[in-house]
């Protein structure tokens, strides 16, 4: 298991981060939404930023299962 995939966070967490939070996450990283994992990208402009990629089932980094 690699700190990627160990740091999953679920989207109510995220929702409840205040703007000043939200600072100190990693430009790109997982969330767990409804028992599908989403890879997450925040851009400098809130407009962009979401998922990038949807249901993904293997960590983009380590290959570990998630499913």
């Amino acid at each position: 298991m690699c700190d990627f995939c160990k740091d999953i966070i679920t989207k109510e967490y995220y929702e409840s981060l205040s703007s000043i939070d939200k600072i100190d996450l990693p430009l790109a990283f997982m969330i767990k939404e409804d028992n599908k994992y989403n890879l997450w990208y925040e851009c400098d402009d809130y407009y962009y930023s979401g998922n990038y990629l949807e249901n993904i089932k293997y960590c983009p980094y380590c290959g570990r299962s998630l499913v």
